[in-house]
C-alpha cells in the first residue's frame, strides 16, 4: 500500500493540485446551483463558501485516510465546519462527472490556446502573401522546373491546409464544451438540480447528455 501511495496516489495528487483552479470553480458552480435551487439552505451555502475561500491549495498534503484531492478537501471542510455541513457541497455530484468536467474545462483551455496561436499565424501570413503578389518563383514538381507562380500562391497553398486544421479545431471545441456536471456516476441524480445553471456559470454551451 505504501508504494502505491507513493507511486500513484501522490502522483497523481501532485497533478490534481495544478488543476485545482479548475475543481474550486465547479465547487462555487455547484454550490450556487444547490442554494438557488433551494437543495441547500442560504446558512450551510454561506458557511461552505466561505471555508472554501480560506483554503490555501499549494498548502495540502495527502493524508493516509483519504485517496484524492476531493476526499481530502470534504475532509478539511469536515473539520472547520463538521462532516454534516461539508456533506452538502457533494449532493447531487459524483466524482465522475466532477473528473469529466475538469478534463473538458482543460482541453478547452489548450484548444483556446492552439487556435489563437494558428489564428495569430494565419494573419501573418496574409499579411505577407499580400506584400508578395508579383513575387515571382520558380516552383518544382519531382525536381524538375514545372510553372511560375507568386510567393502569395505558393504561401496560400500553406494557408488552406491551417485554415483546415482550424476549422477542426473549431468543431473540437464545440464538441468538447458540453458540461458532465449532473450526470453524476450512473444515471444523474433524484435531486432536483439545474443543469443549465451550472453548465452556465462554467462557460459551457450546454449540459451533456446522460
Amino acid at each position: 500500500m505504501h508504494v502505491y501511495r507513493k507511486l500513484v496516489l501522490e502522483k497523481s495528487f501532485e497533478n490534481w493540485k495544478k488543476l485545482a483552479e479548475h475543481y474550486f470553480s465547479i465547487n462555487k458552480a455547484h454550490l450556487l446551483m444547490l442554494y438557488k435551487t433551494a437543495i441547500v439552505p442560504k446558512h450551510v451555502a454561506k458557511m461552505i463558501g466561505k471555508a472554501l475561500e480560506n483554503l490555501e491549495i499549494q498548502d495540502l498534503r495527502l493524508t493516509e485516510d483519504v485517496e484524492d484531492m476531493i476526499f481530502l478537501i470534504e475532509k478539511i471542510l469536515g473539520e472547520k465546519i463538521s462532516p454534516e455541513i461539508a456533506g452538502y457541497l457533494h449532493v447531487a455530484r459524483s466524482r465522475n462527472d466532477v473528473d469529466a468536467t475538469i478534463f473538458r474545462m482543460v482541453v478547452r483551455e489548450r484548444l483556446i490556446q492552439l487556435i489563437n496561436e494558428l489564428t495569430n499565424f494565419l494573419e501573418i501570413l496574409i499579411e505577407i502573401m499580400s506584400q508578395n503578389l508579383e513575387t515571382y518563383l520558380l516552383l518544382y514538381t519531382h525536381g524538375q522546373p514545372a510553372q511560375v507562380s507568386t510567393l502569395a500562391h505558393f504561401l496560400a497553398a500553406i494557408f488552406e491546409d491551417v485554415y483546415e486544421s482550424l476549422e477542426i479545431l473549431f468543431w473540437s471545441y464545440k464538441s468538447v464544451n458540453h458540461c458532465p456536471m449532473g450526470a453524476a456516476a450512473i444515471t444523474t441524480t433524484g435531486f432536483g438540480i439545474d443543469r443549465e445553471m451550472v453548465a452556465e456559470y462554467l462557460g459551457f454551451e450546454r449540459p451533456l447528455q446522460n
